[in-house]
């Protein structure tokens, strides 16, 4: 029998099991069940096999799994799992561009509380800490900013990593907060452990979630992707687009809406809050316009073009939009824009405008009905 290893280090120790055919003992993303010790070791307790990186490649006849090992054993890359007919598959691809098929594969073990997960095809560790029951804060090293950051995760009543892949709203906060506002709140923390759905709400700083023009340090388009890829590979998260959604207020409504315009395919609803849609910009009524940050976007209105969620609206034909604004709000005019727009598209929208500001308390009003609404949009939301 032929046997690839396949080798990811966990701390400073890599400790490995053995995989073996019957197919419901294949290691999904996660997996709690029974497995094959390498021989000579003892069982080891609280472990889970993981696979790497979310991806459901549609070729061959091959039953998929919602996973791909990308790691590297000697000149051997891009290791990839299957099954069929009850059997394991393991592909890989070298340097010279031969692969094989091996009957069986080594994978790591990995502690549950210390978890090992590819971002951008490269180990990153996450430690997660519980907060509250269901509430964790998890802390990884984004390797885009060159730092730690800390991102939250709201786990549904009866979340077990083991029966995943679980659907996600991914919750973006606005200026000068941060991942724990809505934790912090006990208004919104009980909308949010009531969700069937797991929610992660990131820390984008002041960064609005783009990857700036000018300050070529600030790249938080890319660093809210290795949010992404953490979160989805450390609590089994859904890679199927009718399972995400993207949600947001303020600026996280700005940034929400230009994530789901960029990922069109990876994410099925985008609902922003208060969020600044027809932006940045300046030529628009007193009192219905907000400074641009110069810093962030830089001055050139042709590039500020670029970063304008109405320029792309297009994007978001096949995707279900909630749009929430309030009559008092700043940002009305270009949430009505932003309407407007998808409309001249042909693009179906729905359409909420509460009495009110552009507060804080109107996120707290907003978000039951976004938790709402990505209950019905969400497949398997309701498990």
């Amino acid at each position: 029998m032929k046997k690839l290893i396949v080798s990811v280090s966990v701390l400073s120790a890599s400790v490995f099991v053995g995989a073996i055919a019957p197919e419901e003992m294949i290691p999904h993303r996660h997996h709690s069940a029974p497995v094959l010790i390498a021989a000579g070791s003892e069982p080891l307790q609280d472990v889970a096999v993981h696979v790497i990186r979310s991806r459901v490649p549609e070729r061959d006849d091959y039953d998929w799994l919602y996973g791909a090992a990308l790691a590297r054993h000697a000149n051997r890359l891009d290791v990839s799992f299957g099954h069929k007919r009850g059997s394991l598959f393991v592909g890989y691809s070298n340097c010279d561009g031969q692969g094989g098929n091996y009957d069986s594969v080594e994978l790591s073990i990995i502690p549950l509380n210390s978890l090992q997960v590819a971002v951008n095809g490269r180990s990153t560790q996450v430690q997660t800490e519980h907060l509250e029951p269901r509430i964790k804060s998890a802390t990884f090293h984004s390797r885009t900013l060159n730092r730690d950051k800390t991102f939250c995760v709201v786990l549904p009543t009866g979340y077990d990593p083991s029966a995943g892949p679980w659907p996600v709203l991914y919750l973006l906060h606005g200026r000068g907060r941060n991942e724990r506002t809505l934790i912090d709140d006990k208004r919104s923390r009980e909308v949010l452990l009531n969700a069937p759905f797991v929610t992660v709400l990131p820390d984008g700083d002041d960064g609005w979630y783009i990857d700036s023009p000018v300050r070529t340090d600030d790249l938080y388009q890319s660093y809210t992707e290795e949010v992404i890829e953490a979160a989805d590979s450390h609590f089994n998260l859904s890679p199927q687009r009718e399972c995400r959604g993207l949600s947001g207020w303020s600026m996280g409504g700005y940034g929400c809406t230009v994530f789901a315009e960029l990922h069109a395919d990876r994410f099925a609803a985008v609902a922003p809050i208060i969020g600044l849609l027809d932006f940045p910009r300046e030529d628009l009524p007193d009192g219905q316009r907000y400074t641009v940050p110069t810093d962030c976007f830089g001055e050139d209105p042709g590039v500020w073009r670029r970063f304008n969620p109405i320029t792309h609206a297009e994007q978001l034909k096949a995707t279900s939009v909630l749009i929430i604004t309030a009559d008092g709000a700043f940002d009305r005019t270009m949430n009505e824009n932003f309407a407007r727009r998808l409309k001249h598209l042909g693009i179906n929208h729905q359409w909420q405008s509460f009495r009110g500001k552009h507060t804080f308390e109107m996120v707290q009003q907003a978000l039951p009905v976004v938790i709402e609404f990505m209950t019905r949009k969400l497949e398997h939301a309701h498990r």
